[in-house]
């Protein structure tokens, strides 16, 4: 069998590679790791490392076939890249293809073009995707990503034991470990500059494609346990449990790493383990009707955010919640619990105080509690996330994303 946490071969001919560099980026943010021959051709003769890669099942999972005029003159594509694709789909294990019809091409000329080696065999009954405009767009591109996501988890679905979660690794920043039993990888690092989301990423990229992994997991993998990791910052986390709000019903959890050789799963769908944690409330501007949540854990946060909106002590908030005086040695059973007592202790504020604006994030913890916080927030309107910004010795905070949970 093909194994479906493969890479996602690409045949195009390079006279497109910034069509494809879309294609490629789409499908990384969907969670799909790509092969192409600029980047993953081996140093040695390319008839024999191409026939090869293709033909590796535990390698390549799928194939995407670019097909424009100008294959016509590739030989590589023509006699090697084609023909070798088209046999191992015949070997009908698992392993499937998109051919798609662009360059201003219609089906029936796509298909020729396809065909023009394989013998007996041809493309003229397959259901093609069809890019309209002259030029790739990066709504098609995401498309295209989207297709190829579906059928990945559907075969993953599949392929895997009843018992074995899909295990996705997300990314916002480079040195995460990725283990070999990793089934999807959303690399995100091409959207930050360091910590700094760059401009528009959320709202056109990363927040669409966290949307629709949700919704393919739903409908292609039910009741599927889902087991995320990576390295990826607190607001990125924060959303990627907004995402999978509480309600959804699908079964998240997150690998904590302690190190490069202790983790631990955490999850609000483990067993609960009570613990002792202070949450101030205090009202400052009484114009506001916002929260302030501040959650020190490995750090004192309050500095930072007094720093962030140069105030020395009033805030711009309503009310602002403190918690503090935890431990940053969590178990899993603990921080579930806190998770839940800190998201109790913000309704609780914003009804004692009849406060109904936005709420503000501010933390320095566990991506792990920052997570199962996010599958909670379904109450809440407009909740603002930020970044720690450190600058020398110091550092402060910089908003990085808004959501509405209510409405995901």
């Amino acid at each position: 069998m093909t194994n479906p946490a493969g890479k996602s071969f690409l045949s195009y001919k390079r006279s497109h590679k910034s069509e494809l560099e879309m294609i490629i980026n789409a499908q990384r943010e969907a969670g799909i790791p790509t092969w192409q021959d600029i980047s993953d051709l081996a140093n040695e003769p390319t008839e024999a490392s191409l026939i090869s890669t293709i033909k590796n099942n535990s390698l390549i999972s799928n194939a995407i076939i670019w097909v424009t005029p100008d294959i016509a003159e590739s030989t590589y594509i023509q006699t090697i890249e084609i023909p070798e694709i088209y046999k191992r789909f015949n070997a009908n294990d698992g392993f499937f293809v998109i051919p798609v019809a662009a360059g201003g091409l219609g089906y029936k000329e796509a298909s020729v073009l396809a065909s023009k080696n394989l013998g007996i065999d041809d493309f003229t009954d397959w259901n093609w995707e069809k890019i309209e405009s002259k030029e790739l767009t990066a709504s098609e591109a995401k498309r295209l990503a989207i297709i190829i996501l579906k059928r990945r988890v559907e075969n993953l679905h599949v392929y895997l034991p009843l018992d074995e979660p899909i295990r996705i690794s997300v990314n916002t920043v480079t040195g995460g470990n990725i283990s070999p039993n990793t089934h999807l990888v959303m690399d995100w690092t091409h959207r930050f500059d360091g910590k700094i989301m760059k401009v528009i990423a959320w709202d056109q990229d990363l927040f669409p494609a966290l949307k629709s992994l949700a919704k393919v997991l739903e409908e292609k993998a039910p009741r599927r346990l889902i087991e995320f990791s990576g390295k990826c910052s607190l607001p990125i986390a924060f959303a990627l449990g907004s995402v999978f709000l509480r309600p959804r019903g699908i079964p998240i959890f997150w690998n904590q790493m302690f190190s490069p050789l202790n983790s631990e799963i955490w999850g609000l769908d483990i067993e609960h383990k009570r613990i002792d944690f202070a949450v101030e409330t205090k009202t400052q501007a009484v114009e506001s009707e916002d929260i302030a949540l501040l959650i020190s854990i490995t750090n004192d946060v309050e500095q930072a955010v007094k720093r962030s909106f140069n105030q020395d002590e009033r805030l711009p908030f309503r009310v602002i919640l403190r918690v503090k005086n935890i431990s940053p040695h969590l178990s899993a059973e603990e921080a579930v619990n806190l998770a839940i007592n800190i998201v109790e202790a913000t309704k609780l504020a914003r009804t004692n105080h009849r406060v109904n604006g936005h709420l503000h994030i501010f933390m320095a913890g566990p991506v792990g509690l920052a997570i199962m916080i996010g599958q909670l927030l379904n109450t809440f309107g407009q909740v603002h996330l930020y970044d720690h910004v450190a600058s020398g010795n110091i550092g402060d905070y910089k908003q990085a994303i808004t959501l509405t949970p209510s409405n995901i």
